[in-house]
């Protein structure tokens, strides 16, 4: 209701009707609309979270970074009205645990990237570069629930946010040494060559 009628059309008694509830019943367990807008909020931003507990298991930060991507699109794919709820609708309530851990479990892993030395050495601005990575995986969500994609050639939300992920990380990593050695070899193989000089006739 709070997604497709907006939080200010949505009154206790119109969420009394639909759950077949009296409004005074519901007043028993939420004082107010803002209470049951931040036990909403909190719910939903606890089972996103309580569900990606798991990628804490794997040791890689850039591969649990992935991970991470990906279980946030499939969130996304399988739950679209709560998450326009959580992510696309005004911010109705102040940020809640929940939703404050969910983010920092994104920002410390971008900051264990940094510590060990994954990241390019000018890449230290770990809410930025946070934050940049979730409003690219966000984008792809927002406008696969949007339907922005039906009318263009589109691949799978998957596969643009593995894309995507992909590509920012090939600006953001440091290049190993394999990768380093490729890269001059391919610098030399495009270089012009020097013609050798014309010996002047005497």
């Amino acid at each position: 209701m709070f997604v497709t009628e907006g939080a200010e059309a949505v009154t206790m008694r119109k969420i009394a009707a639909r759950i077949e509830y009296s409004a005074t019943a519901i007043y028993a367990y939420f004082p107010d609309k803002d209470a049951l807008l931040r036990a909403l909020c909190e719910h939903d931003f606890a089972a996103l979270l309580n569900s990606g507990m798991h990628l804490m298991h794997e040791q890689d930060p850039i591969e649990r970074i992935k991970q991470a991507g990906s279980f946030y699109i499939e969130f996304a794919l399988e739950h679209p009205y709560q998450y326009q709820f959580m992510f696309m609708a005004p911010a109705l309530v102040e940020p809640s645990d929940p939703a404050l851990a969910a983010y920092a479990l994104m920002r410390d892993t971008v900051a264990q990237a940094i510590a060990a030395g994954r990241l390019r050495p000018e890449c230290t601005d770990v809410e930025l570069i946070a934050q940049t990575l979730w409003a690219a995986l966000h984008g792809v969500a927002a406008l696969h629930i949007a339907g922005r994609y039906e009318h263009l050639q589109a691949r799978s939300p998957r596969e643009i946010a593995s894309a995507a992920l992909d590509n920012m990380f090939h600006g953001l990593l440091r290049p190993t040494a394999a990768t380093s050695r490729a890269l001059t070899l391919a610098s030399s193989a495009n270089r012009p060559r020097k013609k050798p000089a014309r010996r002047r006739a005497s």
